[in-house]
């Protein structure tokens, strides 16, 4: 079976001489959130692009095999790729793919990198660079959801519009949505209806596009508003546990939660510790090195703290920033009173210590589901 990155062609069934190379966090305890793609994104003047694909749910151990395939949205040159295999800890985790600086075309390194695996779970990870023009404050990824559960209803429920920054060049831009240009050219955009809606909307700066000038986003469309979720006969039922908790989401088509790192459990209540009966979370520098995890600082460009690193999960959890960092580049870290993948969780408001990676040092809250 023959796949393609770019113009590249692989022979991308992972074995023991997988040639793809995939970054992680911390550490890496197991849980059932399936593929992560992430990457870590580039800085000022970095010449190299690391882009890592995990396995989280099973990885393989050394001489095993994992039936994983990356791709690139608009494609590469053959002689700016180099890829190889992540063994840590006698566990073959995934591949990692390092993208140099094109002699030509640079902006063919930035754009939207898919890994499928078993040719059923799939992740993106965006990779874009650094304009004040094209500034959409880190946000990779948007969740949208229907306005009811009745699958005739053709309304998405109310949200926040998404885009850019608006700048004086925000009047240079265009927003394309696969064969469709100039779709919209205001900086934020907002939607009303479900039909076409999901995607990725590409954000350019006219004719410069082609050089690396444009940021895409990806809307994900839930078949199901937050509270319920697609049960097998294909009807939106309500969700019969707790609402997930700790930043987690709600996965479409299953009655579970997606959690971030560090945490895990149906409702994404229990804190994570490194541990070989866990697989595949990132975790933070806090937790101990067993044997069988993952670490941000064992891959190449990998910061022990998970700084830079945009995870990528499938279901509706989308793109957010390693817990402990927001912003474009995920290096910003999180603002007092803010913790979590994102910095998207709030502390509580009383003088309470609130670790900016995993929130309350008081919260060990274990809620038992019959």
């Amino acid at each position: 079976m023959e796949k393609h990155i770019g113009n590249l062609p692989l022979l991308v069934l992972l074995t023991a001489f997988c040639w793809v190379s995939f970054t992680h966090g911390s550490n890496v305890v197991r849980t059932n959130n399936g593929l992560l793609l992430a990457n870590n994104c580039p800085q000022l003047g970095q010449t190299a692009l690391n882009v890592y694909a995990v396995d989280t749910s099973n990885p393989a151990s050394i001489g095993g095999e994992l039936d994983l395939e990356i791709t690139k949205d608009t494609g590469l040159q053959s002689d700016s790729v180099k890829i190889s295999q992540i063994n840590v800890d006698n566990y073959f985790w995934g591949c990692a793919l390092t993208v140099a600086q094109p002699k030509r075309y640079k902006g063919l390194r930035y754009g939207v990198y898919e890994a499928t695996l078993d040719s059923a779970t799939t992740a993106r990870t965006f990779v874009k660079r650094n304009s004040k023009i094209l500034d959409t404050r880190g946000v990779f990824t948007v969740t949208l959801y229907p306005a009811s559960g009745d699958p005739s209803e053709t309304d998405l429920a109310p949200h926040d519009p998404f885009g850019v920054v608006w700048s004086p060049g925000c009047w240079q831009i265009q927003w394309c949505k696969g064969k469709r240009r100039n779709i919209y050219s205001g900086p934020k955009l907002q939607l009303s209806k479900i039909e076409g809606a999901a995607g990725i909307y590409t954000i350019r700066r006219g004719k410069r596009g082609s050089r690396g000038w444009f940021v895409q986003i990806e809307v994900i469309v839930a078949s199901c508003p937050p509270d319920m979720y697609l049960d097998g006969s294909g009807t939106c039922s309500s969700r019969s546990r707790f609402p997930c908790l700790n930043g987690g989401v709600g996965k479409d088509g299953s009655d579970q939660c997606t959690c971030p790192p560090p945490f895990g459990g149906f409702v994404c209540d229990i804190e994570l510790e490194a541990s070989p009966l866990y697989t595949g979370i990132l975790g933070q520098e806090e937790i101990s090195s067993d044997e069988g995890t993952l670490r941000c600082g064992d891959l190449e460009g990998g910061n022990t703290r998970c700084k830079g690193f945009l995870l990528c999960y499938a279901d509706l959890y989308g793109c957010k920033c390693a817990p402990g960092w927001h912003g474009n580049k995920c290096d910003r870290a999180c603002p007092k009173g803010r913790w979590g993948a994102d910095c998207s969780q709030h502390c509580p408001s009383s003088n309470i210590d609130c670790n900016r990676f995993r929130g309350p040092e008081n919260r060990r809250t274990v809620i038992m589901i019959e």
